[in-house]
């Protein structure tokens, strides 16, 4: 019996060969699609204030601090609001502030903070080193008792350095000042035009869901010179400890926030941007925001940014959550843009 044959093979032979092996075949058309795909991703960056942001999504004031950069990635954020500020220190209110409940929380926090001086002199400084050092731009939430003190106010704030834009705040539920300006559209265009007086930045007014007709408070907020609305602040509400016999918060009511109020966020972002109505400035959605899907409902409802509150406090990477849900949806759809998401189709 013979020996079997030996076929010798250059080392070129060898690796044509191993390349062909390891090589499948391909699909010019198919990849070319394919890295195109992964080039052009949707373009999440929105226009506000007449600045370009990286992404529509913010936090609502009082859920994000200084200290909570050990916690969540504010990078995440296309911009970010102070707590609410004010002329005199606040101590906030006595007794549980705090109150967990189905798909919600209360909260009757009562603003506290430092005095305006001491804000502007101990941590305005380190916000604007935050905001330098992540590329997201800062605004500050402020609360007037009166349309002199909403000036006074704003003409200080009105002198810092790096100031994205200012939200005057004019629905908080948790304080017995400063309610009434959200609540009556005489007092809303006062308080605006006074603000407005005193500054050329660009104003955000946070609005209230505690009235009857929100649109119409809106209104007041755009003709007294807003440059955005937000929608919505918390909503009044209350809870009782049936053991103890009394309510369980210690200011008695506080504001109702989480997933369970969403559906009413909608609600008063559609009112308040209803293109009949004459409404021209952008809206930031709030309320309830916890996922993508909630976010997407809000630029369906008119929103132009959606803010994110109380799921800060039970997951840390919502926004990232948010922000990547919202690009997949876009490319899912086919929109080239975030701003490509159409306004949902409401009966005339």
């Amino acid at each position: 019996m013979s020996s079997p044959e030996v076929i010798e093979t250059t080392n070129e032979d060898d690796e044509m060969a191993t390349t062909a092996l390891e090589m499948p075949d391909f699909d010019d058309e198919a990849a070319t699609t394919g890295l195109t795909a992964i080039r052009e991703r949707p373009d999440l960056t929105v226009e506000f204030a007449k600045q370009l942001l990286t992404n529509p999504v913010t936090n609502a004031s009082g859920t994000i601090s200084l200290s909570s950069r050990k916690a969540v990635n504010l990078g995440q954020f296309g911009l970010l609001f102070t707590k609410t500020q004010g002329l005199k220190a606040r101590l906030g209110n006595k007794g549980q502030r705090i109150w967990e409940t189905p798909s919600g929380m209360l909260n009757a926090i009562g603003l506290p903070r430092l005095s305006l001086d001491d804000f502007i002199a101990l941590e305005w400084p380190r916000w604007l080193e935050l905001s330098q050092n992540l590329n997201v731009p800062v605004g500050i939430s402020f609360a007037g008792e009166s349309s002199v003190q909403f000036h006074d106010i704003t003409r200080k704030l009105d002198r810092l350095e790096g100031v994205f834009a200012l939200k005057a705040n004019f629905g908080c539920p948790n304080v017995k000042e400063g309610l009434a300006f959200g609540q009556d559209p005489g007092l809303t265009y006062e308080a605006v035009k006074a603000i407005k007086e005193a500054t050329d930045k660009p104003l955000v007014v946070k609005l209230t869901p505690n009235v009857t007709n929100i649109a119409e408070i809106a209104l007041a907020a755009q003709e007294g010179g807003a440059d955005a609305l937000a929608a919505i602040n918390t909503i009044l509400a209350m809870d009782i400890d049936i053991e103890a016999g009394q309510p369980v918060l210690g200011n008695t009511t506080g504001g109702l926030s989480g997933p369970a109020i969403y559906p009413v966020g909608l609600r008063c972002v559609w009112q308040i941007t209803d293109p009949k109505a004459g409404f021209k400035i952008p809206v930031i959605g709030i309320g309830g925001i916890d996922c993508w899907e909630t976010a997407v409902k809000y630029f369906m409802a008119g929103a132009t940014l959606v803010g994110i509150g109380t799921a800060n406090f039970c997951d840390f990477e919502t926004a990232g959550r948010v922000v990547a849900g919202i690009e997949d949806y876009c490319a899912k759809k086919g929109y080239k843009s975030v701003r490509e998401i159409p306004r949902a189709k409401f009966p005339e």
